[in-house]
């Protein structure tokens, strides 16, 4: 195993890196990680392809969908990254991505699930579980973190919060820390928007 500050990686040595499994509730980035890996693998020659194409889970319906999506993953040699993979439809689209693993040399399929559902999706997809290569874990960012990115995000646009403000803001980063599937950087670009239309609607005193 091999470990770092934020990621926690598992190598299976006697498998090539054809599947992936990323683990981490949403707005840790991904999708940009998975597309830049793949970039950096492929210079060095480990991957074939240099291209991601980023899906949706709950996007791949029929098995003949996912049949149509191998084809041009092959031909448009691209690797495929699947958000929310716990969210595909049905098993024999499942079924359908463990053939494309088997019989294409040069795939790369990266599947992505929130903490709470890595069990539940792993369960379910039996015989591709034992196609993945990577685990790759990510962790969420602390309170002080989170705030930090708020107050950039804040100062690139020239707002700035009072000391009282600055303190709801760090006790409501920490209540939405708690909630299932929390969306880290995403949760702090919804949190900004909710307050900015909130002082859009405050009339200004005469």
């Amino acid at each position: 195993m091999i470990e770092n500050e934020k990621n926690k990686i598992i190598y299976k040595e006697n498998l090539l890196p054809k599947a992936m499994l990323f683990v981490g509730n949403q707005g840790l980035g991904q999708p940009e990680f998975a597309e830049k890996m793949v970039k950096v693998l492929s210079s060095e020659g480990y991957f074939k392809y240099k291209d991601l194409l980023q899906i949706h889970g709950a996007t791949i319906g029929t098995v003949r969908n996912t049949y149509n999506l191998m084809e041009s993953l092959e031909l448009n040699e691209k690797a495929v990254f699947v958000e929310e993979a716990d969210r595909i439809a049905n098993d024999s689209t499942i079924a359908e991505f463990y053939n494309y693993i088997n019989t294409n040399e040069n795939a790369v399929v990266i599947f992505s699930v929130s903490p709470e559902n890595e069990i539940r999706f792993l369960n379910r997809i039996k015989a591709l579980k034992t196609k993945i290569a990577y685990t790759l874990r990510f962790e969420d960012y602390t309170e002080d973190e989170l705030y930090n990115v708020f107050q950039n995000k804040l100062a690139d646009m020239d707002i700035f919060i009072e000391e009282d403000a600055a303190e709801e803001v760090r006790k409501l980063i920490k209540k939405a820390k708690i909630e299932e599937s929390f969306e880290n950087i995403a949760y702090i670009e919804k949190l900004i928007q909710r307050i900015i239309i909130k002082q859009s609607m405050i009339k200004p005193e005469n």
